[in-house]
């Protein structure tokens, strides 16, 4: 519904612009562990997700070379060590909000962003990552050993990372919210989605260490699909939405259409 209104709003005459960017989790195991450190970071210490999304910023800014930021680039390097596509709008917002914090860090001279220190400590996001890292090869060898006794679908040639990152996507949420036609709907027309289905409900009735993974990674998955938003007055909180041009980036407008493939 919140889709739908957002899409009417489109027609209305401007006002003033807003720019809605959506960050765009890979489908690989990097990309899980870091969806599950992003609802670790949010959860435990209650920052927006603009600041979470800093603390991956940072960390590549850490290993970075000082001087001027090419935003292009740290996007890049980014996507590599993360799996996080992170729209170059979005990561420019996040060093303008670094170097307000952190001016001995980063600094912003005639537009351009520049590196002046990579003495930033990333321990606690490294940490993080390990263990994180440890639960979801847990939750993938344990989804495989369940596909191989239950579903006639499996074969080795499938990459299990993916087939868990595209049920997610696609199913994951609903199984949360309305288990039974869930399990109906994948059962009528994606038995192989719904043998992954029965996984998680069975990982459900057992409770413990596999059950709170899978419940870690879907919390992840949920927070990274918020919408992160651009506003030419900084002061969003006095704003009134009357009479808004609302611009979304191509990965939202793929997913209010209902298209989970790659948006490229």
């Amino acid at each position: 519904q919140k889709g739908n209104n957002l899409l009417l709003m489109l027609a209305r005459k401007e006002d003033f612009c807003i720019m809605l960017y959506g960050v765009h989790i890979m489908r690989e195991t990097k990309s899980l562990v870091t969806t599950s450190v992003l609802y670790t970071i949010w959860e435990h210490e209650k920052k927006t997700f603009s600041d979470v999304l800093a603390e991956f910023v940072l960390y590549c800014l850490a290993h970075y070379d000082k001087g001027e930021i090419d935003i292009d680039h740290l996007c890049f390097a980014i996507a590599k060590e993360f799996g996080l596509d992170l729209p170059c709008a979005v990561c420019e917002r996040i060093l303008k909000r670094i170097s307000r914090r952190n001016n001995h860090i980063v600094a912003k001279k005639n537009r351009k962003y520049y590196l002046l220190s990579t003495q930033i400590d990333v321990s606690a996001l490294t940490n993080e990552r390990n263990r994180t890292e440890t639960n979801i090869k847990y939750v993938l060898d344990e989804l495989k050993s369940h596909l191989e006794k239950t579903s006639i679908h499996y074969s080795e040639s499938l990459n299990i990372d993916e087939v868990w990152s595209c049920f997610l996507e696609k199913y994951g949420y609903y199984y949360f919210k309305d288990t039974s036609s869930a399990l109906a709907y994948t059962e009528k027309y994606d038995k192989f989605g719904y043998a992954i289905g029965n996984f998680i409900l069975d990982a459900h009735s057992k409770g413990g260490e596999l059950w709170n993974s899978i419940l870690q990674l879907l919390n992840g998955l949920m927070l990274a699909k918020v919408i992160v938003f651009e506003v030419n007055n900084d002061d969003i909180q006095k704003q009134r939405f009357n009479k808004v041009t609302f611009y979304l980036d191509t990965p939202i407008l793929l997913g209010f259409l209902g298209f989970l493939s790659e948006y490229e």
